[in-house]
């Protein structure tokens, strides 16, 4: 007990300690965005000796041989675009006595700096603010209870084995690929979206194209209700049409003549994300602000809740002859519910809440079903109404995934 006492005080000194430091060098000039591939966009479990001291000595102020707090948060947060928890969190894991993170320990930490895929986490924060990710693929994967904040132009999005979890993707210029995840909700632009063997799930959803489904059950469509920095001027970037939204002409390759295998929710089930980042302001002066954030997409309302689909300009399986079964209308919101339920996230270290889809309005877990943010934890419904894949590699050895990702970017 002793030990463990010790090993809190001193966690929480440490944390004391970078807070200081950040207050101290508030004023200081930031490291801008990156504009190419970054050093460490091939970084994995194989990845070689020589590939992370090139990493490392990049981060490096002049004149040091350890990393210090403020050059891992000016280097992942300003220049690679991540979260400010997520360079905390690799301070704190990979740190030494001396507060500082030696080559010898940031080796340890090296696979999970790689911008474009996250896997394996439980209970971790992660944001990819505008500009980090420059219209490249992405993979999410074997995350439960994580929230992904991807608030950047990509090119083609897999979400697989995800539990628990709060993903918004910004617009993607193909397809979204969510496959085996369960109770996850996704705010997602795309220009198509296929959803493989999956439970439980909801879509805030923008599709240019009619929505694919397969295997899955008990499935939530609404529209696209999120906002965050950069937004609206990256729907333009991918020509996506705000006003034309094909998120409910959602078609089932494993249709039913008897049941729907998704819902409409009610108004007051909606939950509009907001997304505040810390970023530097506009024309420099080194403190971090939250910029405003943004959405060319109308607020969601309970017409748009009961509209008819609009007419694709395509055909994804109707030539197939798959039944397919619209459910019912959502019930008029309940008085006193005009809007949806506003929910704000912000670009901070916040060790109390609760995280992942637990932790979202109306989704609040009973006592002792969840636990909040461990930043010191390993990384590792009536009668319907009836109307006339790809394959993944399950191994450890994502090797493959990374290989995709710098062919991507090469």
């Amino acid at each position: 007990e002793e030990e463990a006492r010790e090993r809190l005080k001193q966690e929480a000194l440490a944390k004391e300690a970078m807070l200081e430091e950040e207050h101290a060098k508030a004023e200081a000039p930031r490291r801008q965005r990156i504009k190419e591939l970054p050093l460490v966009a091939r970084a994995s479990r194989r990845s070689k000796e020589d590939e992370m001291r090139k990493a490392f000595d990049d981060m490096l102020a002049k004149g040091q041989d350890a990393l210090r707090y403020e050059d891992l948060q000016s280097y992942l947060c300003d220049y690679l675009g991540f979260g400010q928890v997520e360079a905390y969190r690799f301070f704190q894991r990979h740190s030494s006595d001396a507060s500082i993170v030696e080559f010898s320990a940031f080796k340890e930490g090296y696979a999970s700096l790689n911008p474009y895929m996250i896997t394996d986490r439980t209970r971790e924060v992660f944001f990819r603010k505008p500009g980090s990710l420059r219209g490249k693929e992405v993979y999410l994967e074997k995350l439960e209870q994580c929230e992904v904040y991807a608030c950047d132009n990509v090119a083609q999005v897999f979400v697989d084995f995800c539990k628990g979890c709060a993903i918004l993707l910004g617009p993607c210029e193909s397809s979204v690929f969510v496959r085996d995840c369960e109770d996850c909700v996704f705010w997602l632009a795309a220009q198509q979206l296929r959803t493989d063997n999956c439970k439980r799930c909801t879509f805030f959803l923008y599709s240019k194209s009619e929505p694919v489904i397969e295997r899955s059950t008990e499935l939530t469509f609404a529209p696209w209700a999120a906002r965050y920095p950069g937004c609206s001027s990256q729907f333009a970037a991918a020509n996506f049409d705000p006003h034309r939204n094909l998120w409910n002409a959602v078609f089932d390759f494993t249709g039913s003549p008897e049941t729907s295998h998704w819902r409409l929710p009610g108004l007051e089930e909606v939950i509009e994300l907001s997304v505040e980042l810390a970023e530097e302001p506009t024309g420099g002066g080194g403190a971090l602000s939250s910029v405003v954030a943004d959405s060319p997409v109308p607020e969601v309302t309970y017409d748009m809740l009961c509209a008819a689909p609009m007419a694709s300009e395509g055909s994804t399986g109707e030539g197939l002859n798959i039944p397919q079964t619209r459910p019912p209308l959502p019930p008029p919101p309940p008085p006193g519910c005009e809007a949806a339920q506003p929910h704000l996230v912000r670009d901070e270290i916040d060790e109390s809440r609760i995280v992942g889809s637990p932790g979202l309005p109306l989704m609040q877990p009973a006592a002792g079903a969840s636990a909040p943010l461990d930043l010191g934890e390993a990384a590792a419904a009536s009668e319907p109404q009836t109307q006339g894949g790809m394959q993944h590699d399950d191994s450890d050895d994502s090797e493959g995934s990374y290989a995709d990702v710098a062919g991507v970017v090469a």
